[in-house]
């Protein structure tokens, strides 16, 4: 497993940012590419500044036929006040969809040249969502999702209280 290198998004070099060969799994035949940062395929761990839960909701997703579960969470984010991890989120969603795009016909062999930057683009799923405020018009709010790892029943990442 490569190491782990946390980071403030301020610091974060987004041309260091790479990518893995595409991983089948066996049993599924899903494919994978792990983003990896810097030149020794490092697991990039990003040190937030302090994002308030007061609204937070815990989303799980079951799969229908395997059953396993995936977990997430939305903290609100606000693209001046978090300025750093907003642009570092939007800088490496904008290197995944350009990285499908050109590797489009190994992700898909089957439907080869349909999986165009237009379409990859509409169907990609940004992980910030903003939208107008109800209550304020003209005032926007935003929410970045992040997922949360479980393997083998047990919570795999660290949050701090103060």
């Amino acid at each position: 497993m490569p190491a782990k290198t946390i980071i403030r998004p301020s610091n974060v070099d987004t041309n260091n940012f790479n990518f893995s060969d595409v991983n089948v799994n066996e049993r599924t035949k899903a494919k994978n590419v792990w983003i990896n940062y810097g030149t020794s395929n490092q697991k990039l761990v990003m040190q937030t500044g302090k994002m308030p839960l007061s609204r937070y909701a815990l989303d799980v997703y079951t799969d229908e036929k395997s059953g396993t579960k995936s977990y997430s969470i939305k903290v609100p984010c606000d693209p001046e006040a978090n300025k750093d991890i907003s642009d570092v989120v939007t800088a490496l969603e904008g290197k995944v969809k350009a990285h499908a795009v050109a590797n489009a016909d190994k992700f898909w062999p089957d439907k080869k040249g349909a999986y165009t930057a237009p379409v990859v683009e509409a169907i990609f799923k940004s992980s910030i969502k903003t939208w107008e405020s109800k209550k304020n018009p003209g005032q926007k709010t935003s929410e970045l999702r992040l997922k949360l790892p479980r393997y083998d029943g047990k919570w795999s990442f660290k949050t701090f209280l103060k």
